[in-house]
């Protein structure tokens, strides 16, 4: 991957940390993981500017950058799972060996987590935002189980888009039946999912649907789900 695009990072002394690539070697590409070593590296959007991250086997995470930050501790252990909102190019999330998700600002350095998951029981190996829907986020753990969470409080939705019926008129809220009665969506688990016999090591979410994701188990095994209807509708105010 080259130091043009920008990533995500993390390592054994639990902090975050940024700097651009002008500060890295010129040459720099995706190896295969190995212990004490980087197991993973993420894209992230040109909006953040040249940077360069991974995570690792080691307990931090941060994005490399010219101006640098290091947050101590941002698990008491391995990072082995990172993405980005995309429409909401400076919260990241993070997945470790400590069964929790954690949610961050990169622009106050990653003082403190802004939102924290604990759903599953062992190690988290996988999570990812929903490109299109970013309140959708899915994880995946040792536990042998996938989650699909919604943490609307936190995504680009909750900057109004379920809060438009407070503006309305009452004249235009006659109109519609629903504006008064519609389910919004809320933060929590939506649901688990158990297809799974091993470690689900990877989750990733369709390209050609939006609502689709698959998993990816130790025992090869793929298993593609959706996202459950009435959640679907929640989110599309339906």
């Amino acid at each position: 991957m080259s130091v043009e695009n920008n990533l995500a990072v993390g390592d054994d002394q639990n902090s975050h940390y940024r700097r651009r690539p002008d500060d890295l070697p010129q040459q720099r590409s995706v190896e295969p993981a190995r212990p004490g070593n980087r197991d993973r590296e993420r894209g992230l959007p040109e909006r953040m500017g040249p940077a360069v991250a991974e995570v690792s086997t080691h307990q931090q995470f941060g994005i490399l950058r010219r101006s640098t930050f290091s947050v101590p501790l941002a698990h008491p252990a391995t990072i082995r799972a990172l993405d980005y909102n995309p429409n909401k190019p400076h919260s990241v999330v993070t997945g470790g060996d400590d069964g929790r998700v954690r949610f961050w600002d990169v622009r106050n350095g990653g003082k403190q987590a802004v939102k924290e998951l604990s759903d599953h029981t062992h190690w988290i190996w996988s999570v990812a935002f929903n490109k299109f829907h970013d309140q959708l986020l899915l994880s995946s753990s040792s536990d042998n189980l996938v989650n699909l969470q919604s943490v609307v409080s936190i995504s680009s939705a909750a900057y109004g888009a379920y809060e438009d019926e407070e503006n309305d008129e009452e004249g235009d809220q006659s109109l519609d039946p629903y504006s008064n009665t519609r389910e919004k969506p809320t933060d929590g688990l939506i649901h688990t999912y158990d297809q799974h016999e091993d470690s689900v090591y990877a989750v990733a979410w369709s390209h050609a649907d939006i609502w689709t994701f698959a998993s990816l188990s130790y025992d090869g095994r793929i298993v593609v789900n959706r996202v459950p209807r009435d959640e679907k509708f929640r989110i599309l105010g339906v």
